[in-house]
C-alpha cells in the first residue's frame, strides 16, 4: 500500500502519535487544535463500497453524535477514486468496527489499542476526559482495503476549517506503480 499526501499549506507540521498505532500520517497546525490523521485497514469481508459504508453508517449514527452524509453532496472524486464523506462530532477516539458488523456478529465499538502502564498512568493521575472534537471524514472503500482521511478540531471549531477539510481528500494519492 503505497500513496502520497500533501500537507494542506506550510505551516502544518508531520507528528507521530506512539499511542495511535493504526495512524499512518498524522500531520497538525500549531497553536491551533486542527489535525489531520490518515489511517488504513483491511477489508477483512472484502464487501463492496457501498454496503461496507451501509454498515459503517449504521454503526457510526449510533456512537456520534450530529452525524451527517447527504448521498448526493457527500459521494466526492478525486481524479478517479470515489470517496465518501462524513462528518459528526466525536467525544472520543473509538472507531467503528465494521467487519464485525458485516460478518452478521452485529456492530461493535473499537477502541483505539492501549498501553497497560499509559491506562494506569492516566487512571493515578485522574486523567481528564478528552474534549470533543468536529470530524469532517473521508473514507475510501476498495475491495481489500479502506482509507481513512479523518479531519478534526477541538468541537465549535470547525466551521473555520470547513473549507480546508471538505476537500482533504484530494491532498491523498495512491501510487499504483512500485517503486523498487
Amino acid at each position: 500500500f503505497q500513496f502520497d499526501f500533501k500537507s494542506p499549506g506550510e505551516e502544518w507540521e508531520f507528528f507521530e502519535d506512539k499511542k495511535d498505532k493504526t495512524m499512518l500520517v498524522g500531520c497538525f497546525k500549531p497553536g491551533t487544535s486542527a489535525e489531520i490523521r490518515i489511517y488504513y485497514a483491511n477489508n477483512d469481508t472484502g464487501a463492496k463500497a457501498d454496503k461496507y459504508f451501509e454498515a459503517y453508517e449504521k454503526l457510526s449514527k449510533l456512537k456520534f453524535q450530529d452525524y451527517k452524509h447527504d448521498p448526493a453532496a457527500d459521494r466526492v472524486k478525486s481524479g478517479k477514486l470515489e470517496w465518501y464523506r462524513v462528518r459528526y462530532k466525536a467525544e472520543d477516539d473509538t472507531t467503528v468496527n465494521v467487519s464485525a458488523e458485516l460478518d452478521g456478529l452485529g456492530g461493535m465499538i473499537r477502541l483505539p489499542p492501549t498501553d497497560p502502564e499509559d491506562a494506569a498512568k492516566e487512571k493515578d493521575a485522574g486523567a481528564k476526559k478528552p474534549k470533543a472534537r468536529d470530524v469532517t471524514e473521508f473514507l475510501l472503500i476498495q475491495v481489500d482495503g479502506v482509507v481513512r482521511i479523518k479531519c478534526s478540531t477541538t468541537a465549535g471549531e470547525g466551521g473555520q476549517y470547513a473549507d480546508l477539510f471538505d476537500k482533504m481528500n484530494e491532498s491523498f494519492t495512491l501510487c499504483f506503480a512500485r517503486r523498487w
